[in-house]
């Protein structure tokens, strides 16, 4: 996922906008994998919602 930061850093000032929906079932598994990550973009926790369901693969 460095690429994704890489990503976010090129672009973020031109107003695109880099998020990831982590698919732990467990919270705190987004968090952690923000920190470390060192990850200064959005991770959100889709574990059991609607766009999880919609969009999860694997």
């Amino acid at each position: 996922m460095v690429h994704l930061q890489k990503f976010h850093e090129k672009y973020a000032d031109r107003g695109l906008q880099v998020f990831v929906i982590s698919m732990h079932p467990e919270p705190n598994d987004a968090r952690r994998l923000t920190s470390e990550l060192k990850a200064t973009y959005p991770i959100f926790n889709g574990h059991g919602s609607d766009v999880g369901k919609l969009y999860a693969y694997g």
